[in-house]
C-alpha cells in the first residue's frame, strides 16, 4: 500500500534478428550482410573498419561500405552493433577479388548514311548510336580469358555482353584489349544517355562501372532548303527529326526553332544559319552540347541584313 514507486528503467531486446554472413571481395569496401531482422543493424567493424548500411539494404539483406577496402581471411569474425546497443558476432565469407579494368582510351566514329549530310557532335564523350564504338582497356594481372565485359546504359536499360569468344574483344597482349561495339545492333534504336562499362569474370563477380560517355542518337537530314526571298527562310528534310531538341541559327541559340514533343513529320521550318552555312542542333539525349550540320551549298547574306552598297559619283 505504499504510495511511492520505483521506477526501473528496462531495454527492451528485439529477439528476431539473425545475422547469417558478412560476404566481402578481397579489398572491397563494399559488402552485403545476410540474415533478418537487419533493419536494427547500426555498423559492423572489421579489420580496423566501419562499414555503415548503403541504399538498397532491406531486412534480410544489407549492403555495407566502409571507407577503405580490407581482405578479411574466410572465417574471421566481424562484430554487429545493433541499435538496442548489443554487439553480435558474424562469420565472414571472404571471396576472391572482383575483377578490375582500367579505360585507356575510347573512340567514337559516326556512320554515314548515303544521301543524307553528316550530323557533327559537339560533347567530348558523345558516342553515336550510329557508329562504331572502339575503348581499350588493361587489367592489373593477366587478362582472363573467360573474362567478359558488360556495357550498359544508365540502370542497365540496354546493356550486352562482349567476349574474346564473340571475337568482339581482341587481346592485344597478356594484360591489354580492345573492344569494338556496334551501339545500334547492340542496344537498339531507343538506347540513349550515360554509357558505362564494367569486368565480369567467369564466376559470375563484377567489377566496378567506369564510364565511358553519353550515347546520342541523331535525325537524318537530307537535305536544308532555303529561300531566294527576303527575308530568308529556310527547312530540313529527313527523319527522326523528332530526336532534336531545338534547331539555332548561331551557337547562342539566340534565334531557335524548338521541335515540339511528338513531332513526327519529315520536314521543318528552322532559322536562318547566322553565318549561311552551319545549322546549330541541340539533340534531346545531350541537349548540353551543340552538334552542328554544315549546308552543301552556303547561302549569302539577305538583302536586308547586308549594308547598302556605296554609290559612285556621278562624273
Amino acid at each position: 500500500g505504499d504510495e511511492n514507486q520505483d521506477h526501473v528503467p528496462l531495454t527492451a531486446y528485439n529477439a528476431d534478428i539473425q545475422l547469417d554472413a558478412f560476404t566481402i571481395h578481397a579489398g572491397d569496401k563494399t559488402a552485403v550482410l545476410t540474415g533478418k531482422g537487419l533493419s536494427s543493424v547500426v555498423s559492423l567493424s572489421l579489420d580496423g573498419q566501419t562499414f555503415m548500411p548503403a541504399a538498397g539494404s532491406n531486412d534480410t539483406n544489407a549492403h555495407l561500405e566502409a571507407k577503405a577496402g580490407v581482405t578479411p581471411k574466410d572465417g574471421e569474425e566481424a562484430q554487429a552493433k545493433l541499435k538496442d546497443g548489443r554487439v553480435m558476432p558474424v562469420k565472414v565469407t571472404a571471396a576472391a577479388a572482383r575483377p578490375g579494368l582500367t579505360l585507356v582510351s575510347m573512340n567514337a566514329s559516326p556512320a554515314q548514311e548515303d544521301g543524307t549530310l553528316p550530323v557533327v557532335l559537339g560533347g567530348k564523350d558523345e558516342i553515336p548510336l550510329h557508329g562504331t564504338l572502339t575503348f581499350v582497356v588493361t587489367t592489373k594481372d593477366v587478362f582472363p580469358r573467360t573474362q567478359k565485359i558488360e556495357v550498359a546504359t544508365a540502370n542497365e536499360g540496354a546493356k550486352t555482353t562482349l567476349s574474346l569468344a564473340d571475337n568482339n574483344l581482341v587481346l592485344q597482349d597478356d594484360h591489354t584489349a580492345v573492344v569494338t561495339l556496334d551501339p545500334l545492333k547492340a542496344f537498339g534504336q531507343s538506347a540513349f544517355g550515360p554509357l558505362a562499362m564494367r569486368p565480369v569474370a567467369a564466376d559470375g563477380s563484377m567489377g566496378d562501372w567506369t564510364r565511358l560517355g553519353v550515347l546520342v542518337r541523331t535525325p537524318e537530314i537530307s537535305e536544308v532548303k532555303c529561300t531566294t526571298a527576303d527575308p530568308v527562310t529556310c527547312a530540313v528534310d529527313g527523319k527522326n527529326l523528332f530526336l532534336v531538341q531545338s534547331f539555332g541559327a548561331g551557337k547562342d541559340f539566340a534565334k531557335s526553332a524548338d521541335v515540339p514533343t511528338g513531332f513526327a513529320q519529315g520536314e521543318f521550318a528552322v532559322p536562318t544559319p547566322a553565318d549561311g552555312a552551319t545549322l546549330y542542333l541541340k539533340l534531346r539525349d545531350d541537349p548540353g552540347a551543340a552538334a552542328i550540320v554544315k549546308l552543301p551549298k552556303p547561302i549569302g547574306p539577305s538583302p536586308s541584313n547586308s549594308a547598302a552598297a556605296p554609290t559612285q559619283p556621278k562624273s
